[in-house]
């Protein structure tokens, strides 16, 4: 006999009335309910009826206040759900929200309601659809835009921390060229010049995450159950966002920059005393704090025109003559310089006014603004120029619209486009968030991490409600998955984003899964609406870390752009460092400046936002809000640690997915009977035990909230331990296989594999290689290594091509080469250096190969220190210098010292120079000796010997030849080259076809023929020979005479002994009267 069954779908109405709404026979209420492992990753769960009708009766009628008439005002809207509960027997077997699909009439009769009941959870997310976070009333978290507020939030004391103003480089405001940006140095623009300080404008506010789902939650009426929210980690979690694309936050009302100033004591200038500002002393009014009532100034807080109206009344005191030629000059002064001025001649005139009437001066921000009187007579010098006291003597200015001052409304700084919806799946999408309802308790939702929802489960067992007669289905989830899962935030605009995707091709913070099993196919990504932020170490400093939010346009300094909403942890209090904000001369160290619309001070704290719970992060215990942060070298990596094992891939979405793909999950289908009330108090999480084993459940299909049914189940078997890396199956040969698993990575760049069975390390170089490829790590000599990202450094400022190496203290650098390094401090250079390296670089200074150019043309070069016997090579790491200085070592020392020259093949055409200091003498000397059997002047080598003078040497198809020398005792061997000029004292040339030109007062010059029998070396010309002449061989005249001035005029001799005497020697020349005579003795 079948069963009767009482069932009552009881509802209420938006107008809180309730209603047991009139059912068409038995219906069948049958639930769907799925999990996340359901193909859905990131995707919000929830449990739904099928859809069901109820029929038009004058009950349900009521209920939907006759909702078919397009006329009524219904009861119960198509766009939202009203409370319900299904009851059997009297007995409630579930409740939830029950929502109209559609309705089905003929306008006044049959009318068909086709409804569906849904979760709390399904209610939810109905209720925040397509509502924008702007939306929300944000007022409670109104506050004025100024300095205090700004301060205030950084020791929490603005809404209790709910609001934060951090400090962020967002680059330089391009409608103020005077002002400041985000760096250290004590130059233009620095803000640890005084000159240059941060302005109210530099801060944008962000918002406490928690308080925003406590206002969205409170915005729907429902409230939320979380260990996890509630925690100090998430706590300290805001969003970073803007509405604009300009500096400061977006105000709700502006303030006018209006200044009523007048003088409340009377003012005498004296006559011929120069330039006088006049004291307005007194404010009627000044709505932004521009006027300063001390010094009589005016400043700008905003870029724009300035409306400028003065009036001074005035009086001559002491008046000498009767017409003299008097007269005045007023003038409106804007930073020192006149904007509008004029001069009122007084003679015959001893009271009156003058002034200005209204006029515009543009002013940028910080502009000042003053009144200026000059009194001036060619006759009297006691006269003065006297202005009364009262508001008849004015200076008012009307400003442009100021956001200093002004009212922040929170609302206005979130972008028109993110949705609550969006907002909220991207936390769900970050920490793989599970939001259920709370049984028994109404709009109450349940949020926790993965991880920990499982945690909370309970074991239920299902082993003796099993449908034995279905038989099961068994599969591995991974046919359903997707090959690759691409876990990242959103690329932005924001310089160091650019910079990461052009240079690495993936958005900063990104992790991709890829699946081993030849089963899954395609592609997910799994996306947030939060932009990736990586962060940097401002220039100048070695510890301040804060986010880049400025655009890199060509030829620009950053500029302010509309950036995504940043998802950051709030950084500790911290205090700047002596060494980072240097200054100016006179200004304190350890200090960058604000100016809060009305003064400059010095400040040396600040509070920042970040991706890490810390900076600098411990590397164990910390947090990167990114999804990887071991895969990325951290841009402030060089100066604070940023690197951490924990970011969210691997503390919230790690396990879930490893086991999802491990080769020994399953996912089970069979069939379990339920009874009604089962289904009320199944829960997703529970640990359900079927013979033995334990499940998750993954999908319900058709649950029966009336009767009995045999309901069928998809469950996931669930593995006996948690896996933070997945389980690699490493095949030893066709047929043997072992599993094995990473091990913890250790801060040194280091990991290990083990047993995925047994927890033995793994010392097999097969297994380890194999493992270690699949996980992206490397093996070297048996030491599995993860840290193989390759360090880098990013500087918006320097362009590098090449690998260069420089850190953030360089700017406007361009730099071509390989294995060049910038030094700290570099300034606007270009090092045009391919294929060397060079470890010295001066500012202001362009590079081109050995060439130099700073201002005047300059040379690099290089001291080395020798001493006799000392071996100095030219060495690929030396040879890029082109002058080379040598020093004596040891002051006692002689001899000589070797050095050795690059292959002149390979540096065709390169000259070098070299030069001896004053620390030689002549019995020190350096040697230079040619590669190999190349030669330098056709000889093995050539020996340096003169002290302060410079030798010069060109490479020449694989050999050296000298082409600059001082005069010096010795040869110099020259074969086969055109020489140019050079001071010289003794040359043999060999060879032929030479032309010679020397030059030099000492000159001694020996012209040889070739060593070849019968070669003759031809000569041109005629040459001047002051010393001796020694000529290698025969000496023949073929032609003209041969004069011997010196022995005609002067060795006149009788014999060898009166010429000895004389000075001749040995085989000398002299004559007696006409006889040429040759000493022997």
């Amino acid at each position: 006999m079948t069963p009767q069954y009482s069932v009552i779908l009881r509802a209420i109405n938006d107008n809180q009335q309730k209603f047991d709404l009139e059912l068409d026979n038995i219906p069948q209420f049958l639930l769907d309910i799925s999990a996340i492992e359901a193909g859905e990753i990131g995707q919000v769960f929830g449990i739904s009826s099928q859809n069901f009708t109820l029929p038009g009766t004058d009950t349900n009628n009521q209920f939907f206040n006759n909702l078919f008439d397009l006329g009524t005002t219904p009861a119960v809207g198509l766009t939202k759900t009203v409370p319900c509960q299904v009851l059997v027997n009297g007995a409630s077997v579930y409740t939830g929200k029950l929502y109209i699909n559609n309705i089905i009439t003929y306008q006044f009769f049959d009318v068909i309601y086709n409804c569906v009941v849904i979760n709390e959870t399904i209610d939810f997310r109905s209720r925040i659809d397509n509502r924008a976070l702007a939306d929300l009333d944000w007022t409670a978290y109104n506050h004025t835009y100024d300095w205090l507020n700004v301060s205030r939030s950084w020791n929490d004391q603005l809404f209790s921390g709910s609001v934060l103003y951090p400090l962020v480089h967002y680059g330089k405001d391009p409608n103020n060229v005077s002002g400041s940006q985000l760096e250290f140095g004590g130059g233009v623009f620095q803000c640890d010049n005084p000159n240059y300080p941060l302005l109210v404008t530099d801060f944008k506010p962000a918002l406490k995450v928690r308080t925003i789902l406590d206002t969205i939650f409170d915005t729907v009426g429902y409230r939320y159950q979380s260990n996890f929210i509630t925690s100090s980690v998430f706590d300290s979690l805001y969003l970073l966002t803007t509405n604009t694309d300009y500096k400061g936050a977006n105000i709700s009302s502006t303030v006018t920059q209006s200044t009523y100033a007048y003088t409340d004591v009377t003012q005498s200038i004296s006559v011929n005393t120069g330039l006088n500002i006049v004291r307005f002393n007194r404010e009627v009014y000044d709505n932004g704090g521009n006027y300063n009532p001390t010094n009589y100034q005016y400043t700008a807080d905003v870029a724009g025109n300035y409306l400028v109206n003065v009036v001074v009344p005035f009086t001559i005191i002491n008046p000498v003559g009767v017409a003299p030629e008097r007269e005045v000059t007023i003038a409106v002064v804007r930073n020192s310089q006149n904007v509008a001025d004029f001069v009122r001649p007084l003679k015959n005139i001893r009271s009156g006014t003058i002034g200005f009437n209204p006029f515009n001066v543009y002013m940028d921000p910080g502009d000042t603004l003053e009144v200026q009187i000059e009194f001036t007579n060619v006759v009297g010098s006691t006269e003065i120029f006297r202005i009364p006291s009262g508001t008849d003597t004015f200076f008012k200015v009307q400003g442009p619209p100021g956001v200093v001052g002004g009212a922040v409304n929170m609302g206005l700084q979130f972008p028109d486009g993110l949705k609550i919806l969006d907002f909220i799946n991207s936390l769900i999408y970050k920490f793989n968030l599970v939001i259920e309802p709370v049984a028994n308790q109404k709009n109450l939702l349940r949020i926790e991490p993965f991880n920990d929802w499982v945690d909370q489960g309970v074991v239920v067992d299902w082993t003796n409600i099993v449908d034995r007669n279905v038989k099961w289905q068994i599969e591995h989830p991974a046919s359903g998955q997707d090959k690759n899962i691409t876990f990242t935030d959103k690329l932005d605009d924001d310089v160091i984003n650019q910079y990461t995707i052009k240079t690495f091709k993936s958005v900063y913070g990104t992790n991709d899964y890829y699946s081993d099993s030849d089963l899954t196919k395609g592609t997910r990504k799994i996306e947030t609406s939060f932009g990736a932020t990586p962060v940097k170490v401002i220039p100048g400093a070695q510890t301040v870390v804060v986010p880049f939010l400025y655009k890199q346009e060509p030829n620009k300094f950053g500029q302010p752009f509309k950036f995504l909403p940043r998802l950051l942890f709030k950084q500790s209090l911290k205090t700047i460092g002596g060494t980072e904000a240097v200054g100016v001369s006179g200004s304190a160290a350890g200090y960058y400046y604000i100016n809060d619309g009305n003064t400059t001070f010095p400040v040396n704290y600040y509070r920042t936002v970040g991706p890490n719970t810390t900076s600098p992060v411990d590397f164990t215990t910390g947090f990167d809000i990114h999804y990887n942060n071991l895969g990325y070298w951290p841009y402030q990596q060089n100066w604070v640690n940023g690197k951490t094992s924990n970011d969210a891939y691997s503390t919230y979405w790690a396990y879930y997915v490893n086991e999802l793909y491990d080769v020994n999950t399953r996912l089970v289908t069979m069939n379990i009977v339920l009874q009604p009330n089962d289904i009320q108090n199944i829960r997703l999480n529970d640990k359900i035990f079927v013979d033995g084993h334990y499940y998750r459940i993954n999908k319900i299909t058709g649950a029966n909230l009336i009767e009995e049914q045999s309901t069928q189940v998809e469950l996931l078997k669930t593995l006996p331990r948690r896996l933070q890396f997945p389980r690699r199956r490493i095949y030893t040969n066709t047929t043997e296989f072992v599993d094995v698993i990473q091990n913890d990575f250790n801060q040194n760049g280091t990991t290990s594999y083990s047993n995925f069975e047994t927890g033995t390390t793994i010392t097999s170089s097969i297994v380890l290689e194999q493992a270690s490829t699949r996980d992206e790590n490397e093996t070297v000599g048996g030491v599995v290594i993860w840290d193989t990202v390759k360090p880098i450094i990013f500087n918006p400022n320097v362009v590098t091509i090449g690998n260069v190496n420089y850190d953030d203290t360089s700017n406007n650098v361009l730099a071509v080469g390989n294995d060049v390094v910038i030094p700290q401090n570099t300034q606007n250079t270009a090092v045009l250096v391919p294929n060397r390296q060079l470890t010295a670089y001066k500012s202001d200074t362009v590079y081109v190969g050995a060439q130099v150019t700073q201002g005047r043309r300059a040379t690099e070069y290089l001291t080395i220190p020798v001493y006799s016997g000392s071996q100095y090579p030219i060495t690929a790491s030396s040879e890029q210098y082109p002058f080379y200085l040598y020093t004596w070592n040891n002051v006692s020392g002689s001899g000589t010292s070797f050095v050795s020259l690059p292959d002149a093949l390979e540096l065709d055409g390169v000259e070098y120079q070299f030069q001896l200091s004053s620390s030689f003498s002549g019995s020190r000397s350096v040697t230079l000796v040619p590669s190999g059997s190349q030669v330098i002047d056709n000889t093995a080598n050539t020996q340096l010997t003169v002290a302060g003078s410079i030798y010069q040497f060109k490479a020449i198809s694989g050999s050296w030849i000298t082409t600059l020398a001082p005069s010096i005792a010795g040869a110099i061997n020259v074969s086969g080259y055109e020489v140019p000029a050079f001071p010289i004292s003794t040359i043999t040339f060999t060879g032929s076809g030479v032309t010679v030109t020397a030059s030099g007062s000492t000159a001694i010059v020996n012209i040889a023929g070739s060593s070849g029998s019968g070669s003759t070396f031809p000569y041109t010309g005629s040459a001047v020979i002051t010393g001796s002449l020694t000529v290698a061989g025969q000496y023949t005249q073929s032609n003209g005479y041969t004069i011997l001035t010196t022995v005609s005029s002067s060795f006149n001799y009788v014999d060898d002994t009166a010429a000895s005497s004389g000075g001749v020697p040995l085989g000398g020349l002299y004559r007696n009267g006409n006889a040429i005579m040759i000493r022997l003795t």
